[in-house]
């Protein structure tokens, strides 16, 4: 498989790249919630090709695949990166070596934040807690629906 060149890698994820900070619930958990940062592209199924040579070039990433049908899409594939090894030593660096250009930025920036809160465990204190879910609320802002 042929690698991608970072500057179109770093165009797509301006493009149909998604940064996002999940909460859910978590029986194990001391504060039963869970902060999941993760990253997304997802495309037609009949392009799942780049979202492969995307994960490639990385080197980390999963593909699923997403059925539309019942909605009468089409089908669509999926490129997730949520594991936090994975988000920080290679996404994270990659982005910052490859700056995005459009207004996807300033998410990134919220985004690289919440990781690295996570990775340092900052996420399990209150302080760290409400920090994160006031980034999180910040990069809702920038979502199409508030245009």
């Amino acid at each position: 498989m042929q690698k991608l060149s970072p500057d179109y890698i770093i165009g797509f994820i301006d493009g149909e790249g998604s940064f996002s900070v999940s909460v859910s619930k978590h029986k194990t958990l001391k504060r039963r919630l869970e902060i999941r940062p993760e990253f997304e592209m997802e495309l037609r199924a009949d392009d799942r090709e780049i979202l492969e040579r995307i994960r490639y070039t990385l080197g980390c990433g999963r593909i699923y695949h997403l059925g539309y049908e019942r909605y009468g899409w089409y089908p669509h594939a999926k490129m997730k990166i949520s594991n936090i090894k994975d988000l920080t030593e290679v996404l994270l660096p990659f982005i910052d070596r490859h700056p995005l250009q459009a207004k996807k930025r300033f998410v990134y920036k919220l985004f690289r934040e919440i990781v690295l809160m996570v990775k340092a465990k900052k996420h399990l204190t209150e302080n760290g807690f409400r920090s994160i879910l006031k980034k999180r609320d910040h990069i809702r802002t920038f979502a199409k629906k508030h245009y």
